[in-house]
């Protein structure tokens, strides 16, 4: 792939710029976030040379209830570019085309949600939002690995229309996972969190593969796990159930009847009380508690740590409870320190599990790298072929 370098001189050129500002909205706000931050450190440095910064976003998806315009994402994007961002509530009209075509060195623009035109999902260079875009730009940029599994119009239909490069984050990205695919040993996989279907397909490609040498196993999937060995996790397991979960034991059994000598799972674990605090107990007693547990125990983190300790290459995946909860933060917060404490190379990923070291107090700066990327992250170490990559290739 081409990066900004070979890009070159960038003053007085158009660069569209595909980068990833789908975030947490709360009391209609925008949250913001690791892959606001990630970006702007590329829009900075395109800003700064002289460029004229043409952004494109999506921002939720059709019918769900973060399905919103990107105009709150432009001043919280701002602040972390620390550069101004004008927005404009259009994509590709001849408004917004006459506005880019004005703009002066070192602008930055944010246009609409790509998700709010049909055309976004063609993934072709032949949709009018190329055709328009294209003919006010120098070049596309892709920054966001995290989309470059979606075969979306705003990823992959400029490719073979303008010149396009992998923007800084996007080949950071692709640095670090890159090293997990070929790895030094000992490796070892930390999954956690209740994406089961991501879960599952990197367990599936990555065992048989040979890729990873232990699989310390907590939240939805070592209870899922432990369900399939026929262990009883009384109440929980009707929480499972009523989640949908259950529908994945025929893939967890199967895994833990070729490869359970790799797997490890929890040994005990954590429930809250009616005052509120935290009470753990061994695997045998939890039928008993009539309430389900969302941690592991400190039994569990204690064997964690040990081969977490002794590995050559770390990655984890989700938080290993739930740790939005006081009493249950423990697993997920001591899980990080042991990874961040490992002398070997160690890789943070999924959208979920960068919220929760924000909020543990956990700082990044501890691993070697801390991925923003979740779906498309997995789906690379699983050894698909992303669209966005191959685009950037062609």
């Amino acid at each position: 792939m081409n990066g900004l370098d070979e890009l070159g001189d960038v003053k007085g050129k158009t660069l569209l710029v595909r980068v990833d500002l789908n975030s947490s909205i709360e009391g209609g706000k925008v949250v913001g976030g690791p892959r606001f931050e990630v970006h702007a450190e590329t829009v900075r440095e395109l800003s700064s040379k002289g460029a004229k910064v043409v952004l494109l976003a999506h921002q939720g998806r059709p019918g769900k209830k973060d399905f919103a315009s990107l105009k709150g994402h432009a001043k919280v994007f701002g602040k972390s570019a620390k550069r101004k961002v004008k927005f404009f509530d259009e994509l590709f009209s001849e408004r917004v085309l006459s506005k880019i075509a004005k703009m002066t060195n070192g602008k930055i623009f944010l246009l609409e949600n790509t998700r709010f035109y049909a055309e976004e999902d063609l993934g072709s260079p032949e949709t009018l939002m190329v055709k328009q875009l294209s003919g006010v730009a120098d070049a596309f940029v892709l920054d966001a690995f995290s989309v470059a599994h979606r075969p979306h119009t705003s990823v992959v239909g400029f490719s073979g229309v303008l010149p396009c490069f992998a923007g800084r984050a996007l080949a950071k990205e692709f640095e670090a996972l890159s090293k997990l695919k070929m790895p030094e040993r000992p490796v070892t996989y930390c999954l956690g969190g209740a994406k089961m279907e991501e879960v599952l397909s990197l367990l599936e490609t990555s065992l048989p593969g040979g890729t990873v040498d232990r699989v310390l196993c907590s939240g939805v999937a070592g209870e899922l796990f432990l369900l399939a060995k026929g262990v009883d996790l009384g109440a929980k397991k009707g929480f499972l159930e009523e989640k949908g979960f259950t529908q994945h034991l025929p893939r967890f059994k199967k895994l833990l009847e070729e490869y359970g000598e790799k797997i490890v799972l929890p040994e005990d674990f954590a429930f809250e009380d009616k005052d509120g605090f935290r009470v753990e107990l061994d695997l045998e007693q939890v039928p008993k508690v009539g309430k389900p547990v969302f941690d592991v125990g400190s039994r569990t983190i204690k064997g964690f740590k040990k081969i977490i300790r002794d590995s050559a290459t770390v990655f984890v995946k989700g938080p290993a409870g739930m740790y939005e909860k006081p009493c249950f933060e423990a697993g997920t917060q001591q899980l990080f320190k042991a990874v961040a404490s490992c002398k070997g190379f160690t890789v943070v990923g999924g959208g979920d599990t960068g919220t929760a070291l924000k909020k543990l107090g956990v700082r990044a700066s501890r691993f070697g790298y801390v991925s923003t990327s979740g779906g498309a992250m997995l789906e690379f170490l699983a050894g698909r072929k992303l669209p966005g990559l191959e685009a950037l290739n062609d």
